[in-house]
């Protein structure tokens, strides 16, 4: 007759309960595991067996960047590598630096990026023109230089009809917790300048129509309005009592005055400046400056000297 098993009288506790009431003496630490996703490294399509990550090769990876005293455990779960340390120092070493398998330098998660949901206080970040060739990594370290803490990197997957694909937009998609720095809208990320956008992220090159002020429009403006003409909060320039300046005073008299230049005026610009001027014409153009115009002459050219008077007074 087989022997009857009976469960354990203290079941398997997740990582979080066993921090929370306390470690036994088979516990390494308390310093968090750090992860790593084969995804990164073969892509959506699972590999021969052959070719599967080993223990080793992540142990040799590590041994690289910090002591090899210092790795406490590496342990596989469902596509996903977690990996111990002793001491945070380590743990930060890694981290920042990431770990190189197999000529790729690979993104490290300090959470488990099986679950990049949004805490209360976690940002979502869309980074664009960075080549689907490109290293993650460099993305990884890129944000950790800026002080993000990541919870998770992944690559935006095309969605068509409703239904998710299995083809990329080029898109990468970072959760982190709250910024407290914020990252300007280009950044360079090894050789390339990517854009980064996230709700509440300023623009420089948007001014609020509101307030005046920049970084912000004027449907995310929570300060008071701002007059355009005196640039005193509280009333629109509609409703502004103060007058105008002098200066404007000047600028709108500056305006009235230019018109058209005269006939005249053109007379002088295209008469030649050397060619001399026979003497019935030079007649001509004196009777028209004292108003007197002999008999004989065309009515139009009447007209034109009745409006030049007209004008003049």
């Amino acid at each position: 007759m087989a022997a009857i098993r009976h469960p354990p009288s203290h079941p398997l506790r997740s990582y979080a309960d066993t921090l929370s009431t306390g470690l036994n003496e088979h516990s390494p630490n308390t310093t968090k595991p750090i992860f790593i996703k084969e995804i990164d490294l073969f892509g959506a399509e699972k590999p021969p067996k052959e070719f599967w990550l080993t223990h080793v090769e992540v142990y040799k990876a590590l041994a690289l960047k910090i002591e090899p005293e210092c790795i406490a455990g590496i342990q596989r779960v469902n596509k996903f590598w977690r990996i111990y340390l002793d001491n945070d120092d380590s743990r930060d070493e890694i981290l920042s630096n990431g770990i190189v398998l197999r000529d790729r330098t690979m993104p490290i998660y300090n959470t488990n990026p099986g679950r990049p949901y949004l805490q209360d206080n976690s940002v979502r970040i869309r980074i664009k023109n960075i080549p689907l060739s490109a290293d993650d990594g460099q993305i990884h370290r890129a944000l950790i230089l800026r002080k993000c803490e990541i919870t998770a990197l992944y690559r935006e997957k095309l969605r068509v009809d409703g239904k998710l694909t299995n083809c990329e937009t080029g898109d990468r998609i970072a959760i982190v917790k709250e910024i407290t720095t914020h990252i300007p809208k280009t950044i360079e990320i090894g050789r390339y300048r990517a854009v980064v956008y996230y709700k509440g992220q300023p623009n420089d090159n948007v001014k609020c129509t509101k307030c005046l002020d920049k970084g912000h429009s004027a449907k995310e403006c929570t300060n008071d309005i701002v007059c355009h003409h005196c640039y005193r909060s509280g009333h629109k320039a509609t409703d502004c009592q103060e007058p105008l300046s002098e200066e404007s005073d000047a600028e709108d008299i500056v305006d009235d005055a230019s018109e058209t230049p005269s006939e005249e005026t053109f007379d002088e610009i295209n008469q030649p400046q050397n060619q001399p001027q026979s003497d019935s014409a030079q007649a001509q153009q004196d009777q028209t400056k004292t108003g007197t115009i002999p008999e004989g002459t065309d009515s139009r050219v009447k007209k034109t000297t009745g409006r030049k008077k007209a004008n003049k007074t």
